[in-house]
Formats: structure tokens, sequence, C-alpha cells
């Protein structure tokens, strides 16, 4: 039983090798029932339980001495200080809400992550990293874990993605995305600055209502879930989608691609530059697929609703997937973009020439701009030669009517004035015919 033993002990002798400006590091975190103490109690409880736990070891070491006869002692002290752990990551966290910068409680909690770091518990350390992000740590407690060179290289990784994430944080304007599953939201924040093309593709196809209805066809326990490729049919039964129609550039090895962690997002392909409209989200830290597929985004709220998904597939002989029957597998309800920037999303599609694209669509966009002017003016010309006829039409009838109105009263003068002549010439006549008549009646 010595390889046993021989196990615990690497456990607890981290706890006293690893030192990070101050931060003691500790071991892993369990449940067992200790009094609510204050987090000084809790501090003050590990020294004496961290004490025994190396008169143990020294113990195991000494030469004559049967390692197995303490195993059992020394796996009790081992659980205790699980439990003690447990109880000290909590209170720190409870005290740092209100003392955000009490150095006991972030050295406490960076011995931790430091450890789950060290023993591959990557979601652990990028959940406690956020809270303290949160709670606006400073900065090198990150930096100078991710040089630390008593961990392994993909311990420090995961530092390295915590810096990542906190400049990211600072400045909030990455975009975000929603899924709408039948196990509930995941709401996902989108690694523009380092995978612009590929985020741009999945935008636009969210934008356009693509992911509406297509199953999660692929779920492995311990792996990833894919989706974006199948549906249900007419016939009730799982068929391939049309796909988007194109492929996209891979963006996995650029120097700055993101690596897969719990809750990533990632590009599925089957081969390089073959990528579409397909995706998949892991379960765990997936190292084996970084400069392999483009990791994209993130889970920023919903890895429960992802935890729950139906698994459709198990590892088979020869590495190939076995699909388990029977499964009613999940689906993406709808999807919708929550953020993103002010700028114009697209895929870059294998093959094409964007630079000919934009010119063919500004040329498009100004030509339609000129014949749309075009249209303005004739009709702008119509409507002004409509005007100017109306106005001269209006002004030919005033000079008509007057001309009509001159004409009535020339001709009215006229009947006037021949009225007048031959009343005067009658009333002449009539005068001389009176004065003969009075002549005839002279003596």
């Amino acid at each position: 039983m010595r390889f046993g033993v021989a196990n615990l002990k690497v456990v607890t002798r981290i706890s006293r090798w690893a030192s990070l400006a101050g931060v003691t590091l500790l071991v892993l975190s369990a449940n067992l029932a200790f009094a609510q103490d204050t987090f000084e109690d809790l501090q003050a409880q590990w020294k004496t339980l961290d004490a025994k736990l190396a008169e143990k070891e020294a113990g195991f070491d000494a030469e004559g001495v049967d390692a197995e006869a303490g195993q059992e002692e020394y796996q009790t002290l081992i659980k205790d200080a699980e439990a003690l752990i447990a109880k000290i990551e909590q209170a720190a966290k409870d005290k740092l809400k209100t003392e955000p910068n009490n150095q006991a409680c972030l050295r406490s909690l960076l011995g931790i992550m430091l450890n789950d770091a060290q023993n591959a518990r990557d979601q652990k350390v990028l959940e406690a990293g956020q809270e303290l992000i949160e709670l606006g740590i400073n900065p090198q407690y990150f930096e100078i874990a991710s040089k630390s060179e008593r961990l392994s290289i993909a311990a420090r990784e995961i530092f390295d993605e915590l810096i990542i994430r906190q400049q990211e944080a600072l400045k909030n304007d990455l975009p975000r995305v929603k899924f709408k599953t039948t196990q509930g939201d995941i709401t996902i924040e989108l690694f523009e600055n380092e995978a612009p093309e590929t985020v741009g593709n999945m935008i636009s196809l969210i934008e356009s209502g693509y992911y509406t209805d297509l199953l999660f066809h692929r779920v492995m326990d311990g792996f990833m879930a894919q989706g974006g490729g199948f549906l249900i049919g007419a016939d009730n039964k799982e068929v391939k989608g049309p796909g988007p129609g194109y492929n996209i550039e891979c963006e996995c090895l650029k120097p700055d691609t993101r690596q897969h962690f719990t809750g990533s997002l990632s590009m599925a392909h089957a081969g390089r530059n073959t990528g579409g409209s397909q995706f998949f989200l892991t379960f765990k830290r997936t190292a084996f697929l970084d400069g392999e597929h483009t990791c994209f985004g993130r889970i920023i709220d919903g890895q429960n609703a992802l935890e729950l998904l139906a698994r459709t597939h198990v590892s088979g002989a020869n590495g190939q997937d076995v699909e388990i029957p029977g499964v009613t597998k999940d689906k993406i309800l709808s999807a919708e973009v929550i953020r993103k920037r002010d700028h114009q999303y697209r895929p870059n599609k294998v093959g094409v020439d964007d630079a000919a694209l934009d010119a063919a669509a500004a040329k498009t966009a100004a030509d339609a701009d000129a014949a749309a002017k075009e249209k303005a003016d004739a009709a702008a010309k119509e409507k002004a030669d409509a005007a100017a006829k109306e106005k001269a039409d209006a002004a030919a009838k005033e000079k008509a009517d007057a001309a009509a109105k001159e004409k009535a009263d020339a001709a009215a003068k006229e009947k006037a004035d021949a009225d007048a002549k031959a009343k005067a010439t009658q009333e002449t006549k009539e005068a001389q015919t009176e004065s003969k008549e009075e002549g005839k009646g002279k003596p």
C-alpha cells in the first residue's frame, strides 16, 4: 500500500513547497462539518492541522518505519484538511465581499487556486478567478501565478487565461449570444479579438435565424456537446441540415489563439478550413484540441444547462463514436445576439475575395444611389414641368378671359353708343315733327 500513501504525501508536500507572493498553497476542498468559525480561526486551525500532516510525513520518511501502519490516520487527516480548506475558501470569499483588499483572504484563495490548477481543476480555478476579477483583484496576482516555475505548464495556462479574461472584463465590449435550449439558456461571450472571422460567421448565422430548432446531435460525457448541423425532419427522423452553403477559414493557428477550457465554444470541422455552422461546447479542459479547432467563445452563464444535455454517444473500439440507442436528443430552440460591436458581421468564406466583394457591393450601392438620384431628378422635373404648364394654362386662361371681357365690353359700349345715337335721332325727328305741327296752326 506504499503507493497510496506516497500519493497522499505529494498532496500535502505541495502545501509547503509552493509559495507565491506570500500565498501558501493549500490542498483540495470537500465537505466536513466544522464550527462556524471566523476566517482567522479557520486559518489557525489549518496551521495546526498542517503541522500534524508534516509530522506524519516525516514519520513516513524515517528509515525503518512501516508506512502502511499510519496510513489510516494519515488519510483521516487528509479528509479533515480537505474539509477545512473548503471552509477557509468560503470564509475568504465571504470576507472579501466586504473587504475586497483583505490580503490574507486573497492569499488563501490564490493558494487554493494554485493547488486546483496543479491538479487540473480548470473550471474551479476559472470560476474562483472570475469572482476575484469582479472584486477588482490586482492583475499582478494572476501574472505572477502564470509565471510560477513550480507549476506545470498546463497549470500556468489557466492563469494565462485569467489574465486575458480580466483584460476583457475591463473593456466589457465583447459580443454575446444566447442559445435557448431544451435544458435552459446558455449565454456565451465571443472572442472577437482573437477569432474575428469565426465570430462574424456565428453572429451572421444567428441573425439570419439559422440555429432555430437544430439538434445537439453528438454529446459525449466528459468531452463536449456538438450542434448546429442536424435537425428532425418531416418523418420525425434526424437529418443533416442544409448547412450555410460555404466554409470558413480556421483561426486556430494564430499566435494569440485561445485554448479549450471547461465551457469553451469551438468550431467543428472535417479538416482544415472546412468549418461552417457546426460548433461544440466543452465539458472539460480539452488541450488536445488547442491548435486544431478555433476556440472562439466561453460560457458565462448556463454551464448547468450544458451539463444537463442528453448524452448521445460513447467512445467505441478504434476511437469510433457509438450512438446510444433510444436517446431523445436536446436541441437549440432559438438563438439571439444580445450584444455586439458597432460594425458589420459576416462570414469570411473560403475562396471568396472579400476585397472584390466589398468593391462590388460599393459599386452596386453607388449605382443604386445614382439610379435613385436620376429617378428623383426626373420626378422633380416632371413635377416642375407640370407646375409650369399649370401656371401657363392659368395665365392663358386669365388672358383669354380678359380679352373676352374687353371684347364684350367694347361690344356693349358700341351697342350703347348705337342705342344712344338712335335715340337721339329719334328724339330729333320727333322734335321736328312737333315743330311742323305747331307751324300749321298759326293765323
